[in-house]
C-alpha cells in the first residue's frame, strides 16, 4: 500500500509542477508543436516505465513524476488549441463536444487498459499509453503541417485544467470574463422595474 501511495503521489506531484511551465511554453510557441513534443515525451516515458517494471522503486517513482507532469498536460493544452479557433459564442458547444469525446475515452480507456494488463502484465498499461501518445504525436505533426499557426497576440491565455473536468470548466476560459463584463445588466434591471410597474398598474 505504501508503494502505491508513493507512486500516485509522485504522479500527481509531477502533474502539478509541470502544468505552468509547459503552459507558458505553449503561449510562446505553436501549441501544436508543444503538444507534439509533450506527446512524444509521454510515449518515451511510458516506454521507459514499461521496460523498468520490476526495477528499482526509486527509478519508477522518478519516471512516474515525469510521466504525470507530461500526461496531465495533454488535455489542457488540447483545450487551449481548440479555444484559439473559437469565437466566444461557440465556447459552450465546443465544451460539450470535448466533454462528450472525453467521456467516450473514459469508457473505452479502462476496458482497453484492463485487457492490456491481463495480456501483457502491469507493463501493458504503459505499452498502451505509449501507443496512444505516439498516435497523438503523429496527429499533432499532421495538424502542424496542414494548418497555419496563430500569432502570439491572437492566442488565448493558457489555463491549467484538471483531466476530471466538468461542464463548468468553460468558465475558466479567460474570454468568459470578457463576455460577462460586456453583459448589459442595467438594461435588465430597467426591464425588470418596468415589468413590475406594469404588473402593479394592472
Amino acid at each position: 500500500m505504501t508503494e502505491v501511495s508513493a507512486l500516485m503521489g509522485a504522479t500527481i506531484l509531477g502533474g502539478l509542477v509541470l502544468q505552468w511551465p509547459l503552459g507558458k511554453l505553449a503561449d510562446i510557441y505553436d501549441r501544436r508543436l508543444t503538444i507534439l513534443g509533450v506527446a512524444l515525451a509521454v510515449a518515451v516515458c511510458s516506454l521507459l516505465i514499461a521496460l523498468a517494471t520490476g526495477g528499482p522503486p526509486g527509478l519508477i517513482l522518478v519516471l512516474a513524476a515525469v510521466w504525470g507532469g507530461l500526461a496531465f498536460t495533454v488535455y489542457p493544452l488540447s483545450l487551449a488549441v481548440a479555444n484559439d479557433f473559437l469565437a466566444p459564442e461557440e465556447l459552450v458547444g465546443a465544451a460539450a463536444g470535448l466533454l462528450m469525446v472525453h467521456g467516450v475515452g473514459m469508457i473505452i480507456g479502462p476496458v482497453a487498459a484492463a485487457y492490456l494488463i491481463d495480456s501483457l502484465g502491469p507493463a501493458g498499461l504503459f505499452w498502451g499509453v505509449c501507443a496512444v501518445a505516439s498516435f497523438l504525436a503523429l496527429f499533432a505533426f499532421y495538424r502542424h503541417e496542414v494548418g497555419q499557426p496563430l500569432a502570439a497576440e491572437e492566442k488565448t491565455e493558457f489555463v491549467p485544467i484538471p483531466i476530471a473536468t466538468t461542464a463548468y470548466a468553460s468558465a475558466l476560459d479567460p474570454r468568459s470574463e470578457e463576455v460577462q463584463l460586456e453583459f448589459d445588466f442595467e438594461s435588465l434591471a430597467e426591464d425588470a422595474v418596468d415589468a413590475e410597474e406594469t404588473g402593479s398598474a394592472s
